[in-house]
């Protein structure tokens, strides 16, 4: 047994799921990157100690593919990516351990289909638990080429996972399993399987686009700012939020169609200064706003802001003390619906940046705060709230999600089991400097459109502000560390979509049949006795 040359075909596997993955256009090499891996594992069956071996060989693979793909991490915080990536492959690394440990359980015809069901409930459950980093989930590989996933609509992006297991597979199959059968019997099958998906989402493409043809939708107008303020060097700085203001101000003086009942939408954190939710209206910041707004009585503004929520006891398990009171206090990443009045609605974000923005699980991990990265506003763990409610406006639905919450599919599409009619992302993305990082980014929310049937609208305020159509295209997009703003009628749509109805219990599916695999492979003999 030749290590290095095993060792060599999982370190090929990490380099080819970077090749493929976003911002590369190599997509296709997603099809073939994990059959070394595959190939080197199976080659370790009868080793003496293939426990150790397989995990070292499917870590080596991971962690090439985690450090290529997701360096950027290391521009907000060196410690961060570090614990991320290495993290991140050991929790990739464990359903593939899983698989071998049950896989002599099991005939060849169904133990790949195992390994199948274990990735995708480790996939299901990495974006449900607090130690999330679902940022290399298989099926967001396909990002760049949404014309092959319009079936996305009813499977969602862990779909695309098992595409790409399924192909692998097969490919690996007809390489080395199938090797003495003719050419054409052992590739008919990964060829139907490549194949078929592709031509079946061109057919869900033409069917959508005839019907949409004779749709007319509503639209409601958006102005998007980007102010484009140095998240590091500018945006926090004590004495710099009147001259940011002013910016968003003459952006908007500069772009508003005062004809239109315009909603005006900035970036994530826009606001700052942190804001106590029971003296909002008299904040300075909130004054300015109003008084600006005042010069165009048909506008409103969705803007991200941190506020500060008071209790009298410690309701949630992230509220802090607030000194020596006995007040409790919580910090929200939120976007707030304001106009002139004292009205306002709001949106606490609810998928957090384990490590930057809370600590998981932090009632049994709360005297681990002190470790969390400060990256601007409040380092306190950050609170969320339970359900997916939509900003409403002139019986429209607008689901105002906050940063990296738009890179989770079934928790975006409970937005949409709300009733919201557009999709609308604000974030910050100037942290990681001019990386894949927020490009990534925005190709991901192209795969939220699809599978909801939503426009998507993304205001950045230093990455990529822009909007997606229903099908995953890109129609408007602005560049890296540039002021800009622009209109946009966005069409509110009102259809749901498979996936929104059914996709979340799907996926949870894949969860209930490994514990059931789990069960079974434990307890194989007393059930084939009785």
């Amino acid at each position: 047994m030749n290590l290095k040359k095993i060792f060599f075909q999982s370190a090929i596997s990490g380099f080819l799921l970077w090749l493929g993955f976003p911002m590369s256009e190599l997509t296709p090499i997603m099809f073939v990157a994990l059959v070394p891996l595959i190939l080197s594992l199976e080659q370790l069956k009868n080793s003496t100690n293939k426990a150790w071996l397989r995990f070292a060989n499917t870590y080596l693979a991971f962690f090439i593919w985690n450090i290529a793909s997701t360096w950027w991490v290391w521009n907000a915080s060196a410690g961060g990516a570090t614990a991320a990536i290495i993290l991140n492959t050991l929790l990739q690394s464990f359903p593939i351990l899983l698989y071998y440990f049950f896989e002599e359980k099991f005939t060849s015809k169904y133990k790949w289909l195992m390994l199948i069901v274990f990735w995708i409930a480790f996939e299901k459950i990495h974006l449900t638990w607090e130690f999330t980093w679902p940022w290399l989930t298989l099926g967001n590989s396909f990002a760049m080429q949404t014309h092959w996933i319009q079936w996305y609509e009813y499977t969602g992006h862990l779909g695309g996972s098992i595409w790409i297991w399924v192909a692998n597979i097969f490919i690996f199959s007809a390489l080395f399993i199938e090797h003495k059968n003719s050419i054409l019997s052992r590739w008919i099958k990964p060829l139907m399987i490549i194949s078929m998906p592709i031509f079946f989402s061109f057919m869900v493409e033409y069917v959508n686009n005839a019907r949409d043809s004779t749709t007319k939708y509503s639209t409601q107008n958006f102005l998007l700012i980007q102010p484009n303020i140095d998240p590091y060097n500018e945006k926090f700085n004590v004495g710099s939020t009147d001259s940011q203001l002013n910016k968003f101000f003459k952006l908007i003086e500069n772009n508003i169609d005062s004809t239109k009942n315009t909603i005006i939408v900035f970036p994530e954190t826009a606001l700052s200064t942190a804001i106590w939710l029971n003296n909002f209206n008299s904040d300075e910041q909130i004054i300015k706003i109003r008084n600006f707004l005042k010069k165009y009585p048909n506008a409103k503004l969705i803007t991200g802001s941190s506020l500060i929520e008071l209790y009298d006891s410690p309701k949630t398990p992230t509220a802090n003390s607030l000194g020596n009171s006995n007040k409790y206090y919580d910090v929200f990443n939120a976007s707030v619906l304001m106009d002139t009045t004292v009205s306002i609605q709001k949106y606490y974000k609810s998928k957090l940046v384990p490590g930057v923005e809370r600590m998981p699980y932090p009632g049994f991990f709360k005297f681990l705060k002190p470790l969390l990265i400060d990256m601007g506003g409040a380092s306190d763990n950050i609170g969320t709230q339970d359900e997916r409610t939509n900003l409403k406006y002139n019986e429209k639905n607008i689901a105002a999600m906050v940063c990296y919450e738009s890179i989770y599919g079934s928790f975006v599409s409970g937005f949409v089991k709300n009733e919201a009619n557009v999709l609308l992302i604000i974030t910050n993305d100037g942290w990681w400097g001019n990386t894949p990082g927020y490009k990534q980014h925005f190709e991901f929310a192209k795969l939220r459109a699809i599978e909801n049937r939503r426009e998507v609208l993304q205001c950045a305020n230093n990455g990529t502000s822009g909007v997606i159509d229903e099908y995953g295209n890109a129609i408007k997009k602005t560049e890296y560390w540039k002021q800009d703003a622009f209109n946009h009628d966005a069409k509110m749509m009102n259809k749901k979509t498979f996936f929104v109805q059914y996709g979340n219990q799907l996926e949870w599916l894949f969860v209930f049949l490994s514990f059931a695999i789990i069960l079974f492979a434990t307890f194989k003999k007393y059930f084939l006795k009785t």
